[in-house]
């Protein structure tokens, strides 16, 4: 039942989407739609979600960021962009949430499917691919942590991806 409980008090922020070009191609419109998507949509349920946590003193936010805030690809401006903002949101966020008793906390994914890389696999076939269920079991692990307790940073990535000094 405390399970149940804790994760009712959740918010999970995973919505988001992928576009890239040359940065000198990358159309205004699409980095605003990759903005919204990316951290202006994840922003405002943070903030609806604190409003209601801070009450209750209680909670716990999730963000979902990429591998991208910390080590991007070319020709992915406006995506490493967003995910480094939802990466400083979260920090930001996790420092004025805690005296409320509300963790707030980032996971990073690398190349997982269903995901960005649906329909596009064979692009990064050679870095690995893991299935988006192992990502979906570390937000439950810092869902279900005591309300004490917060595991603020998590990367998550396939074994054979590389991390650093990928291109």
């Amino acid at each position: 039942m405390e399970f149940r409980r804790v994760l009712f008090r959740s918010l999970v922020n995973n919505a988001g989407g992928f576009a890239g070009a040359p940065t000198d191609e990358f159309p205004l419109k699409m980095w605003r739609d990759m903005i919204d998507a990316n951290l202006t949509g994840a922003f405002l349920c943070c903030r609806e979600a604190f409003r209601i946590m801070k009450a209750q003193r209680a909670g716990r936010i999730i963000n979902i960021g990429s591998t991208s805030a910390k080590v991007p690809r070319p020709k992915s401006a406006a995506y490493a962009a967003s995910k480094w903002g939802l990466d400083g949101l979260t920090r930001m966020l996790a420092i004025e949430a805690r005296e409320f008793g509300v963790a707030v906390s980032i996971i990073h994914p690398g190349n997982t499917v269903p995901g960005v890389w649906s329909g596009q696999e064979d692009k990064v076939k050679d870095e690995g691919l893991m299935d988006a269920s192992n990502v979906a079991r570390v937000a439950v692990l810092m869902a279900s942590l005591p309300a004490d307790a917060n595991l603020y940073e998590s990367i998550v990535l396939p074994v054979s991806m590389p991390f650093l000094g990928r291109g």
